[in-house]
């Protein structure tokens, strides 16, 4: 039987953000297609967009910078899983790794979709 609160998306996230149990909520088909770092990232957007309270919600600009720092945490990782240790290379040498200097980040260069 499903209990209550997984009745609705919108309750059931949070409770499992709060919990630390995001993965409980990926659609079968994302399982393992997802880091964890940008489940998270996902997971804390989501919350925020959600607070009761509307002036403590994200304004559209930081939920798409959120969104496009969730897609490059995602694309970091996949790139270091085909890229072997010691051989990452990066567009600038001051990067994190996370935004390269060809990024698109806060800007939706191509509205046809990544």
């Amino acid at each position: 039987m499903v209990e209550q609160h997984e009745m609705s998306l919108a309750e059931w996230a949070p409770h499992c953000y709060r919990n630390g149990k995001l993965h409980q909520i990926v659609d079968p088909y994302l399982k393992g297609e997802i880091t964890p770092e940008c489940l998270k990232k996902f997971g804390e957007i989501a919350v925020n967009c959600l607070h009761d309270n509307g002036t403590q919600r994200p304004s559209m600009n930081d939920v798409v910078w959120g969104l496009e720092l969730a897609l490059q945490l995602q694309e970091s990782a996949e790139k270091d899983v085909l890229q072997p240790q010691g051989e990452k290379s990066f567009d600038n040498k001051e990067s994190d790794g996370l935004m390269s200097s060809m990024s698109e980040f806060s800007e939706i260069m191509n509205p046809q979709g990544r």
